[in-house]
């Protein structure tokens, strides 16, 4: 028997078995599951072959790079003025969306009392 039907076969039976167990069998299910999580790792990690680490050599450009430049005061007063702007917009939608959404709330609890 391949171990893949070994596991599928395990599997089906551990499926079919669920609705009957109870939680120390649960728990000795899940030990046995990372006992053999680590048995297959192990195993895995005797397979490879032991290789010495040798430095690759990697080739490198040496590019000029152009360094960071202050903007212009115009620039920066362009956008001052559009996140401005924006964190209007923003704030002016959040208040209709909360306006809309408390007179909705109020003319529920309006129509419970009354």
């Amino acid at each position: 028997m391949s171990l893949l039907m070994f596991v599928m076969s395990a599997s089906v039976s551990i499926a079919w078995s669920v609705l009957s167990v109870t939680a120390e069998q649960t728990a000795i299910v899940a030990l046995l599951v990372v006992v053999g999580a680590f048995w297959a790792l192990r195993a895995v990690d005797r397979l490879r072959f032991p290789v010495g680490r040798r430095p690759v050599p990697v080739p490198v450009e040496q590019l000029e790079t152009p360094l960071h430049r202050e903007p212009e005061p115009a620039q920066r007063l362009r956008a001052a003025g559009k996140l401005g702007g924006g964190a209007m917009l923003v704030g002016a939608l959040a208040a209709v969306i909360i306006a809309v959404v408390l007179a909705l709330a109020l003319q529920v609890v309006g129509g419970l009392l009354g």
